[in-house]
């Protein structure tokens, strides 16, 4: 039998401990579709509709920086939460390339807007983490969506800072 003691304290590649998850993504075929059953099952209203149409894509380390892409996003929130539905319509991106290998699903957690955003990101990089996705969003936000899939349980990281 083994033993259930704690686990010793490493030091992390960066120290996220202190950051609050935001947000909760996931890919849907249809945002409408899913906002309302949300809604009936939970309770979630009201939800906010959007088209994003995000500039300065990189995707897997190459830049994309002609490309026309269309995500529709309904959002609302629960238990101090929000969740984000995003429906990817056309153009490359993160969530197309989800939806087309996996199916609808959890996509991401999010910690929102963060300080040292680009040491995190390097930091991570260099301990094999790397960044599937960058892109601006509204001219004023660059999010980035950090790959866990493999070696973290099914998610990724979507951190984000002002431009």
């Amino acid at each position: 039998m083994g033993t259930t003691g704690a686990q010793e304290p490493v030091k992390p590649v960066v120290n996220l401990s202190a950051e609050k998850i935001v947000q909760f993504g996931l890919v849907v075929k249809d945002v409408e579709k899913v906002a309302k059953r949300f809604s009936e099952v939970f309770g979630m209203s009201p939800w906010k509709f959007y088209d994003f149409k995000p500039k300065g894509i990189i995707l897997h380390d190459k830049s994309l920086e002609d490309a026309e892409c269309l995500i529709k996003v309904a959002i609302a929130h629960m238990g101090g939460r929000s969740f984000k539905l995003l429906q990817p319509i056309s153009g490359p991106s993160t969530y197309m390339e989800f939806l087309q290998k996996y199916g609808e699903g959890f996509h991401y957690i999010s910690l929102g807007t963060v300080l040292d955003h680009d040491k995190i990101v390097e930091a991570l990089k260099k301990a094999g983490i790397n960044s599937e996705y960058s892109a601006t969003l509204g001219g004023v936000s660059v999010v980035n969506y950090l790959v866990m899939q493999e070696q973290m349980g099914g998610f990724q990281l979507e951190i984000s800072k002002n431009k």
